[in-house]
């Protein structure tokens, strides 16, 4: 993680907000570290709406066990940091929310030079299979590891300052997801399988660093995206069944656009008139390079 970590905390770190549901205090670790443990079963919940935070340290997120609304297991240092949370249901929509705040407004990342990674904390996290979700996500510097295959995701949304992140849909979603939002500062980001996170809308913002974006997976009806690249490199993987439109802006990022035909101000796949799954993307990118690959 080493110095990326540093600068996306320092400023926000005071007021960092996770979201969850009914929390159970577990037992003491050596020195200050504490274990927060959390389930709630699907009993009277149609609906969830998630929104959280994860100010540093290691981040999972995959799918909680047949029957489980969401479970979770949090590992903070209470000397340094303090969980908060709550839970409404109204309605049958259930509001997910946990913060994890610093104690001290002055504290300086700094100061965790002297620890190792496995001394940052990490939240693992359980999401339903079964109940329609809306889940917006906000990570300072982390070290992530989404697993979201199977999850009923609604509604996606993921921003990060500078973390390590992986994001990957080996399964399809349960239900149809309305938009995708994925947004990375100073990151290492890579989305894998996203055809089977079936959305309509796709956006991914990125500042600086390597950014792979796979479009591969089970694909039903047809989707558009944006996607916007500072300075880096851009790699883009697409299955050889769906048609492919990319209209590109930006004279100062290199385009590969081998496995492409020059349309109407833009590059399509030859197969554009006939798939049955369309992809179009806007992207727009300042320096760099754009790679594309396509695959059976």
């Amino acid at each position: 993680m080493g110095w990326m970590m540093r600068n996306p905390i320092r400023s926000g770190v005071a007021a960092v907000l996770l979201s969850l549901a009914v929390a159970t205090p577990a037992a003491a670790q050596s020195g200050s570290w504490y274990e927060m443990s959390a389930r709630r079963q699907i009993v009277g919940v149609r609906a969830l709406e998630a929104n959280i935070g994860y100010a540093l340290g290691r981040l999972n997120v995959r799918a909680a066990p047949a029957g489980l609304l969401y479970e979770s297991n949090l590992r903070y240092d209470s000397g340094r940091f303090e969980p908060k949370r709550s839970w409404d249901l109204s309605d049958g929509v259930g509001t997910l929310a946990l913060s994890l705040s610093g104690l001290d407004e002055n504290w300086d990342l700094e100061e965790l030079d002297e620890f190792d990674d496995s001394d940052l904390g990490s939240l693992d996290l359980g999401l339903s299979r079964e109940v329609p979700t809306v889940l917006s996500l906000e990570v300072g510097a982390a070290e992530v590891q989404m697993e979201l295959g199977g999850i009923a995701l609604q509604r996606f949304t993921y921003k990060t300052g500078a973390s390590e992140t992986e994001i990957s849909f080996d399964t399809p979603n349960p239900v149809r997801m309305d938009r995708l939002e994925l947004a990375a500062g100073a990151a290492d980001f890579k989305a894998y399988n996203l055809g089977n996170a079936r959305f309509d809308t796709v956006e991914f913002s990125g500042a600086v660093g390597d950014v792979s974006l796979d479009f591969t997976g089970g694909w039903s009806g047809s989707a558009s995206g944006d996607i916007k690249m500072g300075l880096g490199t851009l790699n883009l993987t697409f299955p050889r069944d769906i048609g492919v439109r990319v209209e590109k802006r930006g004279i100062l990022a290199s385009f590969d656009s081998s496995g492409f035909e020059a349309v109407d101000g833009g590059f399509q796949t030859a197969n554009w008139d006939t798939a049955e799954s369309r992809l179009t993307l806007d992207i727009r990118a300042a320096f760099g390079d754009i790679d594309v690959y396509f695959v059976n």
